[in-house]
Formats: structure tokens, sequence, C-alpha cells
């Protein structure tokens, strides 16, 4: 079976040993192809390990081409390579892996085979977490060839704009990080004198910190007194007052959280003394 570019969804598994008998199947995904297993077993997939006579090979073409599988499923990746299920370039090339713990997503990748064009990163891009709208950079380098780079998000290539920029250089920023920023980046890096040479790095995931807004009631009162506060979800007659919370002052002043209002909710609220 070979995936010739585009994307490839397997809802349930795809049986790439299942041949009735001792032999082998190969899957093979070229020309930036993606294969997503949404279930995967290595033993029927695959022939790891009890049924090795029947042996199903997976073959990365390029290093644009991937599968994508549901859960950590690294534990059964160094079987596979070791033995020659997963193969990089027909097996001139390297296997890479790693898991995604954000997505919960298992990705395997191909490296081109080493000689003197194919770009090498000595800098690979590493996974970032940043506060909701400040500004992150993702790094890449290669030294061995000169190289054009270019980034992609979630598998999309990038242009520069809407607070996007060095998407063609080792350097990725992004201004201000929202949640449409959140996700997997890769950078590719191109042999300038000779376009067939290129590699990408291993991915990146970039993440932003969450969270929430909450309106906080200060009571400046009486020390050792009582105080209702109290709210209100309109101040159009008949007002109806709810109490949040009743509080003793331990001191000349004390604040109230009230985590049950999302933004999208509005309050206004009144301190009783009790």
């Amino acid at each position: 079976m070979t995936v010739d570019g585009g994307t490839l969804n397997v809802n349930g598994q795809l049986g790439v040993s299942w041949n009735g008998g001792p032999g082998t199947n190969y899957l093979v995904v070229k020309n930036g192809g993606t294969v997503n297993y949404n279930q995967w077993s290595a033993n029927q997939s695959f022939g790891q390990p009890q049924n090795a006579g029947n042996r199903g090979i997976l073959n990365l073409a390029d290093n644009a081409s991937h599968i994508v599988i549901n859960g950590n499923q690294t534990a059964s990746f160094n079987y596979l390579v070791t033995n020659g299920n997963f193969l990089a370039y027909g097996g001139l090339g390297t296997i890479t892996y790693n898991y995604n713990p954000a997505l919960n997503k298992s990705t395997v990748s191909a490296v081109a085979p080493v000689d003197p064009f194919t770009p090498i990163f000595d800098l690979q891009p590493s996974n970032t977490i940043v506060g909701l709208n400040a500004s992150a950079t993702l790094h890449a380098h290669v030294s061995n060839v000169p190289v054009n780079y270019g980034w992609l998000f979630n598998n999309v290539p990038l242009a520069d704009g809407g607070g996007v920029s060095g998407s063609h250089t080792a350097n990725l920023t992004i201004a201000s990080v929202t949640s449409t920023n959140v996700g997997n980046y890769i950078c590719v890096a191109t042999n300038q004198a000779h376009a067939d040479h290129f590699t990408s790095s291993t991915t990146a995931s970039l993440s932003a910190d969450s969270f929430n807004l909450y309106p906080v009631i200060t009571i400046n009162g009486i020390q050792n007194s009582t105080y209702a506060v109290q709210y209100a979800t309109s101040l159009t007659p008949p007002v109806t007052w709810t109490t949040l919370a009743t509080v003793t002052l331990g001191g000349p002043s004390q604040q109230v959280v009230d985590t049950a209002t999302p933004l999208a909710i509005t309050r206004f609220y009144r301190i009783v003394q009790q």
C-alpha cells in the first residue's frame, strides 16, 4: 500500500502484516504523506513480536512524511526499528520518533541519509511554554551546508504576517501567543545548491499557559465583625441578592474571590455587616 502525499486516516487498524501466512507486506508513505492511526497494535500491524512470520514494514520514503498514532506508543518502536519493520528512505535513512503529551500523539519520522549535501541540524527547536499574549521564538540551525529554512505549523507551511515573523529563517517568532498558535512546529532545511537534499527538524510543541480572571471583593471593616458578600445579576427592580460568602474579619481587611464567574457572566456585589 502506498500513500503518495495527502493524509490517510485509519479509524480502525491497518493490518500491514495481515496476509494469512508468512510473508512481507509494505506500507510506503512518500511525498509528504501522513498516516493517522486512531488505533494501534504493533503485534497485529507489523508482526511484533510473536507473529514475526507475518512481517509488515513501514517505509517512510522522505523526511516530509510521517505516521501519527494516538497515545504514547513509543515503547514498541525500538523493536520495530531494530528488526527492520520501520524503514527510512528504504533503509538508507534513520527513523526518529517522539511522543507529544500535550496532543497525546506519537509521531514517526524519517531522517535522510547523511551525505555531503544533506542538511544536518546542530540545533533542534525545543518545546516551549509561554504565557498568553507573550512572545515566543523557536530556534533551529544547520551548519554543514548553506540552506533555506521553512517552518510548518501542524504540517501547514507558515508565512510572515499576522504576528508571525522569521518563517523562512532559522528563528521563528510569534509576537503574541494565543490559543490559535498552540500546536506542533517543524523546521525544514533545504540545501540551497541541491534542492533535492532537505531534512526536517524534530517536532517542537508550543503551549500557552491558561489562566482565568475572577472578581476579587475587598472587605474593609472592623476586626472580628462578620460581613456577608452578596451578588445580584441585575440592578433592575426587583433586585435579588444572593449571599456568596460570610466572613468574619481577622484583620482590618480581607478579600473574597468569586470563582463562579466566567468572563461571560456579569455580577454586581455588595457587602452587608451582620
